[in-house]
């Protein structure tokens, strides 16, 4: 577990991958390692905020699912700030469709995944890519995250990607 009080502050990565839900769904670490953080991962939630200082970030990658209609909370509250980097080339969303209403998540097609980000304005941005959720893993997990696919569909100009 990272935190701010980390002992070992040699550490300079280049990836990170987050898993689990995100308390609060607020992600803040105030550490010097996230100065060398290019790509950054988050597999099961969406940050509110990122309160630290990643000026090398190129690729960011989260997962969303939809949210209630009478949510007055903002969509992505992140994605903003994210997008407005310096050196941001890629940005995935992960999202997800509810099987039969329980909440369970299940791959969605490119229909689908335009009605959970409806509204969300920054979809629009050319280095967004929205992809279907992916329970088998075949986009990767952890570390073996690949951001390949992605970055071939940004420079396609392709905004969904269903699971292969």
């Amino acid at each position: 577990m990272l935190q701010p009080w980390n002992p070992h502050p040699h550490l300079r990565p280049e990836i990170m991958s987050v898993g689990g839900k995100l308390p609060y769904v607020t992600f803040y670490y105030g550490m010097s390692m996230l100065a060398t953080i290019k790509k950054l991962h988050f597999s099961d939630d969406v940050p509110a905020h990122l309160l630290g200082d990643v000026p090398q970030l190129t690729h960011f990658s989260c997962f969303y699912g939809p949210r209630p209609a009478e949510a007055s909370y903002p969509a992505i509250p992140i994605l903003r700030h994210i997008l407005q980097l310096p050196c941001i080339k890629v940005v995935v969303i992960h999202t997800f469709k509810e099987k039969d209403g329980k909440g369970i998540p299940c791959v969605c097609d490119r229909g689908e995944m335009e009605s959970v980000m409806k509204g969300i304005l920054e979809v629009s941005d050319s280095r967004v890519v929205v992809a279907s959720a992916d329970p088998e893993g075949k986009w990767g997990k952890g570390l073996d995250y690949t951001w390949e696919w992605a970055e071939e569909a940004v420079r396609k100009g392709v905004k969904y990607v269903e699971v292969p």
